[in-house]
This record gives C-alpha cells, sequence and structure tokens, in this order.
C-alpha cells in the first residue's frame, strides 16, 4: 500500500509544480482540483452462503467507516462517516468482482448526507487485492466532488475456499478522497 500513497505523492507533487511540459509551446495549465476531505476506510464484506471455488450466486453485506477525517482548508466540520449496503451477486474465489456502476448514500457525523455515482475496479496486485470506487458526488455536501475510495484487502486463501462454507467475510483498509 505504500507504492501506491508514494504514487500519489509523485502525481500531486507534478500538479503542484504545474506538470510536465510536453511541447515548446507553452500550455495553459488546468486548475489543479483542491482536496476537500480524506479519510481512513475500513470495511468488512460478508458473503452468504460464502465464497468457494464454483460460482455462487451471494448475499453480499458491505460495511465501510470513514474516520480521521480532515480537510486541509478547513472547510468541513466531517470527521467520520459510513456507508452499507446489501446486495446478491455471482461469485466464487477464484474470479474478482466484475466492474459496475453503482450508487450511494455516505452518511457523515455531521447529519449531513453525500449521494455518490461511481464505477468500481477490483485487481489483484501481489497478494492484495485493490477494490477502487471513482465517481462523483451528485448531490448533498461535497455535491460536484471526485470521490475516490481505495481499499485494499489480503487475497482469498484458496485452501478456505476449498472448504466446508468457504470465504464468509473479508476485512480491508484504505483510504477516500473528495476533490
Amino acid at each position: 500500500m505504500a507504492h501506491i500513497y508514494a504514487l500519489r505523492a509523485a502525481v500531486a507533487a507534478c500538479v503542484l509544480a504545474g506538470g510536465v511540459a510536453t511541447s515548446a509551446t507553452p500550455a495553459a495549465a488546468a486548475p489543479a482540483a483542491l482536496l476537500d476531505l480524506t479519510c481512513t476506510a475500513s470495511s468488512t464484506v460478508t458473503y452468504s452462503p460464502g465464497l468457494t471455488l464454483v460460482p455462487t450466486l451471494q448475499t453480499v453485506t458491505y460495511n465501510v467507516s470513514y474516520s480521521g477525517c480532515t480537510s486541509p482548508l478547513g472547510s468541513s466540520a466531517v470527521t467520520s462517516g459510513s456507508r452499507q449496503g446489501t446486495f446478491q451477486d455471482t461469485r466464487s474465489c477464484l474470479a474478482l468482482p466484475a466492474s459496475a456502476t453503482q450508487s450511494f448514500p455516505v452518511d457523515w457525523n455531521t447529519g449531513s448526507d453525500s449521494q455518490v455515482s461511481g464505477t468500481t475496479q477490483s485487481v489483484d496486485v501481489g497478494g492484495q487485492v485493490v477494490h477502487t470506487i471513482t465517481g462523483t458526488v451528485s448531490s448533498g455536501q461535497f455535491a460536484g466532488d471526485t470521490f475516490v475510495e481505495e481499499v485494499n484487502q489480503v487475497s482469498l486463501d484458496l485452501l478456505q475456499c476449498a472448504r466446508g462454507t468457504g470465504v464468509t467475510s473479508q476485512t480491508g483498509i484504505g483510504v477516500v478522497t473528495l476533490t
């Protein structure tokens, strides 16, 4: 996960430094998006009846909590939040979840909420599954902001997938940013 943060820091440094010149003619630089909020994200996902080596219809329940939220410009009193939900999907231990679009509310500790519409993507990187949601806050607090949530989970244990009820839960940790 440290390499992801290092990459983000390098990209942010390039943006703040005005980017990299790609031609002899100066171009107008696009304004950098201001960071409105950043939080630590912790997720718990449960599967019923449980992930095995065979694709099976699962009831997937997720609970993602955001903590330690900071607003670099001091423009928000938000310090924590959460989102949760349940859906059904055919899943197995041998395939990552397919990319999909989704909409969901995020409830903030201030009593406000944000309605987010985004696309999910999952990749397996060196023993970690990285789940990313990228989208836009369509209404509520932070309306118009770009929403990016990245949560890392340890890859599934195939031995556990082959036993009994298989994998019934996973946890992960990551970060959410609104710009």
